[in-house]
């Protein structure tokens, strides 16, 4: 479940080295088998989106906005947010 995506919400939100990136777009992702289940790492990109290991759960986020609403897009693979 995302939290706080709607009226008067600003939305769902993450944080990645000391940015705050709102979660636009997301969905549940198909569970698989993973050995060191630690939530909010970046498990695999796919096409349209970044799978992230949720406490239960998969959770493909296709679309992130900075504060100054800007789409953005992971630099660099592992990563993992707070």
């Amino acid at each position: 479940m995302i939290d706080a995506v709607g009226f008067p919400y600003k939305g769902a939100y993450t944080v990645m080295e000391d940015s705050i990136l709102r979660i636009h777009t997301a969905e549940v992702y198909p569970e698989v088998t993973i050995v060191n289940r630690t939530p909010g790492k970046v498990l695999f990109k796919h096409a349209d989106g970044y799978v992230i290991v949720c406490g239960k759960g998969l959770l493909k986020v296709s679309t992130f906005y900075k504060e100054q609403n800007e789409i953005f897009t992971l630099s660099k693979f592992r990563i993992r947010f707070k």
